[in-house]
């Protein structure tokens, strides 16, 4: 997958995360200098921004280029195990997303964290155990730490 293809999905969450954002609720908490609504969208902006920044960075460092360092990419781009990884993160990415959002932000974590974490040890049988504990035991601290620093989250269908 090509890095211009990355960044438009990149793009597509961004506009997911803007107009999601406006499900929250723009009230916020006493003493909040920018509440959570505000704090949505100005992020997804800046990941939209970004992300078309990228391209036109890409775009004229293609035209600069000549035809056969241009080639020499794109065999390097079409690598079948890459694009597979690339495939991975990019679903895992946009479930994260969208599994934030309406299943909730701490079983979509668990999930995120168990898969990335096994995937990063190459799928290994002997490691799921190992990829599981850590997934249960940071999401337990992000738990804690959020009743502690006094996040709230969106009320979803699971916690």
């Amino acid at each position: 997958m090509s890095r211009f293809a990355i960044q438009t999905i990149m793009i597509l969450l961004g506009i997911l995360f803007f107009f999601t954002g406006f499900n929250i609720n723009p009230n916020g908490f006493e003493g909040d200098v920018l509440n959570q609504r505000n704090y949505v969208l100005i992020l997804a902006v800046l990941l939209v921004l970004a992300s078309l920044g990228n391209i036109i960075y890409l775009k004229l460092k293609n035209k600069d280029l000549p035809a056969a360092e241009k080639e020499e990419e794109k065999e390097q781009a079409d690598e079948s195990n890459s694009n597979k990884t690339v495939y991975l993160m990019m679903g895992l990415l946009v479930f994260y997303a969208v599994g934030f959002t309406y299943i909730g932000f701490f079983v979509t974590s668990l999930i995120f964290i168990f898969t990335l974490t096994w995937f990063m040890q190459q799928w290994q049988t002997k490691k799921i155990f190992s990829s599981m504990l850590f997934s249960v035991v940071l999401t337990v601290v992000l738990f804690f730490l959020f009743d502690v620093i006094n996040v709230y989250l969106p009320n979803t269908l699971l916690i």
